[in-house]
């Protein structure tokens, strides 16, 4: 099916809430190429012209298929929520990506995960308290997720490296322009026991609004997510969060400093001795059949 989740996202001007709707309405991405034009063009955000580059990008099949195998065989897989190894929890999201490029090993499934991002510059005191706390998360069981951005999310994935643990990082670049640059060892480290991902093609380069994307994949892809000293990028994070239901952590300040109704969900936790209660906060996570139920 990847294919076809390929073709919908191929076409510009179609992003991921559109893909969704289609596929809601049609029934399956597959289907979505054997509807009539006039049907597709019906759709909200759509019209005639899109219609029909949709449908012409249903006739590249072959093309993307050469392009799933051609990829795999350099080291990045590509998954469509249809992959087995697609996060459960990144699903069920108002608005997953359709594609996902992946480098590395295996993506959280049944692994708790919990988020540490924050800002490119913090105070060495904040550097410290991401890296032991991502260090902590781990011996736990905990995989990490983070942003691979300069500052906190640098932090954690070394943190969770040092304590022996699996980290994804998600970029706002191809997996092949690694972003920033001075990092591209500590990807290369990360794709050894964890993983990279995006949802750009490989060869995007970083981009403001890319990088404002993937925090929702960020928090989609965690039960809880622990902000230090946030600033503008984090703090999106942490509002793509709440509008999932997860829980929001703050460390080491006032939550005077986040606007309502971040202000009013948020935990303030000190650092280390504040991680038992992020971990008895966290989401129980079941698997009953096709349902993912958070209790």
């Amino acid at each position: 099916m990847t294919k076809y989740w390929m073709a919908l996202s191929s076409v510009a001007g179609v992003g991921s809430k559109t893909v969704q709707m289609l596929v809601s309405r049609f029934g399956s991405p597959k289907a979505v190429f054997s509807a009539p034009v006039v049907e597709i063009a019906r759709m909200p955000r759509l019209d005639l012209l899109l219609a029909r580059e949709i449908l012409d990008a249903g006739k590249r099949l072959a093309e993307f298929e050469r392009t799933i195998a051609w990829r795999s065989e350099s080291g990045i897989q590509i998954l469509c929520p249809d992959s087995h190894e697609y996060p459960d929890l990144l699903k069920i999201t108002a608005d997953f990506p359709p594609i996902l490029y992946k480098s590395g090993g295996s993506l959280p499934k049944t692994e708790p995960t919990v988020a540490i991002v924050g800002t490119r510059f913090p105070t060495f005191s904040g550097l410290v308290a991401a890296e032991k706390m991502a260090e902590w998360l781990v011996r736990r069981g905990v995989v990490v997720i983070s942003g691979l951005a300069r500052g906190v999310d640098t932090a954690a994935h070394r943190g969770a490296l040092k304590g022996g643990g699996k980290t994804i990082a998600v970029l706002g670049s191809g997996l092949k322009m690694v972003y920033p640059h001075e990092n591209y060892q500590l990807a290369d480290d990360i794709r050894i026991s964890g993983a990279i991902i995006s949802e750009c093609h490989p060869n995007e380069v970083v981009s403001a609004q890319r990088l404002i994307q993937r925090n929702r994949i960020i928090s989609g892809l965690s039960l809880g997510v622990i902000l230090v000293e946030p600033k503008r990028g984090s703090l999106n994070a942490a509002r793509r969060a709440l509008r999932e239901n997860r829980h929001i952590f703050l460390y080491g300040s006032d939550s005077s400093i986040l606007s309502p109704p971040l202000s009013q969900a948020v935990s303030i936790i000190h650092g280390i001795d504040g991680l038992d209660a992020v971990m008895d906060r966290l989401y129980i996570t079941e698997n009953m059949g096709d349902q993912m139920y958070l209790l």
